[in-house]
């Protein structure tokens, strides 16, 4: 898919470039389950072991990188992890201890529970704050805030945030951004437009579309994050399985006319309840 800028996200959703020549002239990639490869000479084969790298989990992941506006999908791919949970473990292991984040209070209740419960045992300040209130959110970034952790829409009350304005405020501090945008999907959103530096979904959630496969994923434009990712996702082994990332894949060859739906159907509810007589505003 050379030259990508001219596709839409439908074609980009679709079509981004799959890379693997089969013999058979498959039209959609198999399923790889293999975890070890033959090589002719040590070290020659692209492939070694499932863990470090898998065909059908690199075609998913260079998908994503394509649908959040990333032109060289290959080089800064994706990084697709078992869960949204294990997407936002990976993200976090940038931050060294002592160094602390802050994020909003309006969060998943996993993550509430990752930054609340967990984080603190490795050292890790955490502050939770209203990102509304971009004066106090300005005042907790110090030099020690490696990331601002931001969900915008909120789940589940669906809290909505100025990206391009807290993103200025994050950079003036030298801190990352982090956007979770499961519930946006880059169908709607694509924050790096605005400034985000680190972009995560629950692919359980609109992606995958199904409620048959549990997995995350996680897109930076920044190449040094890249790099540390890349490693963190073979060390720390949690990544997508090569069944889930087929799934996922297959959710975004739909996920386009799924999105406009959602938005189509949530429009009218507002109009509905924006008449109704028995709610209280």
């Amino acid at each position: 898919m050379a030259e990508s800028k001219k596709y839409g996200m439908n074609t980009r959703a679709i079509h981004t470039e799959k890379k693997f020549e089969l013999p058979t002239g498959d039209v959609m990639p198999p399923i790889h389950m293999s975890t070890t490869y033959t090589h002719v000479e040590p070290g020659e084969s692209e492939y070694s072991y499932g863990r470090i790298n898998n065909p059908t989990r690199e075609i998913f992941e260079r998908t994503m990188a394509s649908l959040e506006g990333i032109e060289d999908f290959e080089k800064l791919h994706a990084f697709a992890m078992a869960s949204g949970m294990a997407a936002v473990t990976m993200i976090a292991e940038l931050i060294k201890p002592g160094e602390n984040i802050v994020i909003t209070k309006e969060v998943y209740g996993g993550t509430t529970r990752f930054f609340s419960e967990i984080a603190p045992k490795r050292g890790i300040e955490v502050y939770f704050c209203d990102f509304y209130d971009t004066e106090k959110l300005n005042s907790l970034i110090n030099d020690k805030t490696k990331l601002v952790w931001i969900e915008s829409p909120s789940n589940p009350n669906i809290n909505l945030y100025d990206f391009s304005k807290i993103a200025e405020i994050v950079h003036n501090k030298k801190s990352l951004l982090v956007a979770d945008s499961t519930f946006s999907t880059p169908f709607i959103t694509r924050p790096f437009e605005h400034g985000v530096d680190i972009i995560m979904h629950s692919t359980t959630k609109y992606i995958g579309g199904h409620s048959d496969t549990l997995g995350g994923v996680v897109i930076t434009n920044k190449p040094e994050v890249h790099e540390y990712f890349h490693f963190v996702q073979k060390a720390s082994g949690g990544i997508m399985a090569p069944f889930d990332a087929y799934l996922a894949q297959r959710g975004l060859y739909t996920l386009g006319p799924r999105m406009q739906m959602h938005s189509k159907n949530a429009h009218q509810l507002a109009e509905y309840l924006s008449k109704s007589t028995i709610l209280k505003k």
